[in-house]
């Protein structure tokens, strides 16, 4: 197996990326392909920790003695400081999707388009004709016409907002403080703000879902769930997307809560519902309502390319009163009808 190499690093590699729309990874894996290490499950960035002997998660992370062997100040040994940055905003990246019964994006977006501005056109499939049409679901006779699907782009656009945090260290805080420790922060920093872009994303599905009632208004069955799945048809409720009462009312009805059928008691990990997993949001649209998507149809995510950390030089000097950490996206429906809303007080 060839040996990891330690490469000679430098800012100039993050402006280099930034130029092409690349991250720093992508930009180390032009110069040390992962490619060339058929045995290794490290990417290039991996690698470059590794070599310099930085492992700054976990109980590997500690010395015999108990003590962070990864200080901050051991980050900014050397080149090491130039790895910080993108170390950061994969601690991030990472952070933004994790919760194991709240819904995040990994849930329900299922494309993810890179842009280079903050407005794009949205692109449309125009499917009606295929919907009004029986021939879209039969065969065509000799010299008949297919029902036309359009692809174009409208007067929409998807206008991508700016998420972030400002992170402000002092300098005591950054002499105390480990790598670990710091990371930390940052996942649960993420968490947060991830949970503010799910809202934009939750409410762009909700703009455009049609929706059915349940059969008596304050109550939710069996039925009205299997309702729900059946108007969804022929897509699949992959996710169903509720705030606290309705998460409560779809766990709680007596046929999804066998113990038999679930180890939530022992797990933690929510059964699912007819197939799909119930996944809690506290968007306020969706009071007295349920949400069904099929994820791999519904929503497109659309990201500027680039990195999260505004000015990577902030980091590598070590100037922790003005670094952002953010991330400029936005979603658009792909398939209205791959969305519906079951409504549970209507009266």
């Amino acid at each position: 197996m060839k040996q990891f190499e330690k490469i000679d690093l430098s800012a100039d590699l993050y402006r280099k990326a930034n130029e092409q729309n690349k991250t720093f990874t992508e930009a180390l894996e032009e110069i040390d392909p992962s490619g060339d290490y058929p045995d290794s499950t490290l990417d290039a960035f991996e690698r470059q920790m590794a070599v310099r002997g930085l492992v700054v998660r976990g109980k590997r992370s500690l010395t015999a003695h108990g003590q962070r062997s990864v200080s901050l100040e051991v980050m900014y040994d050397k080149d090491n400081r130039v790895l910080f940055p993108e170390l950061i905003s994969r601690t991030v990246r990472k952070g933004l999707v994790l919760g194991r019964n709240s819904v995040n994006l990994d849930d329900i977006v299922a494309v993810h388009t890179p842009i280079s501005g903050e407005v794009v056109k949205q692109v449309k499939f125009d499917t009606e004709q295929v919907s009004a049409s029986r021939t879209g679901r039969r065969r065509v006779a000799e010299g008949g016409k297919f029902p036309l699907v359009t692809v174009s782009t409208g007067d929409k656009t998807i206008q991508a907002r700016k998420f972030g945090r400002l992170l402000k260290i002092s300098s005591e805080a950054r002499r105390r403080m480990s790598v670990d420790l710091l990371l930390t922060g940052l996942e649960e920093m993420a968490l947060q703000w991830g949970q503010d872009m799910v809202a934009d994303a939750v409410n762009t599905l909700l703009s455009g879902a049609s929706s059915l009632n349940t059969a008596a208004s304050g109550t939710l069955a069996f039925a009205d769930v299997l309702g729900l799945s059946i108007a969804l048809n022929p897509y699949e409720g992959g996710i169903l997307v509720a705030d606290a009462a309705g998460c409560k009312a779809l766990l709680g009805e007596s046929n999804f809560r066998d113990t038999r059928l679930t180890d939530m008691n022992t797990s933690g990990v929510w059964p699912t519902v007819l197939g799909a997993n119930v996944r809690l949001s506290t968007v306020s649209g969706l009071s007295n309502k349920i949400l069904a998507v099929d994820p791999r149809f519904a929503l497109e995510q659309v990201t500027e390319e680039g990195s999260m950390i505004q000015e990577e030089e902030h980091v590598i000097d070590g100037q922790w009163d003005k670094v952002a950490i953010s991330i400029v996206t936005g979603f658009a429906r792909i398939f209205d009808r791959s969305v519906k809303t079951l409504n549970t007080v209507w009266s």
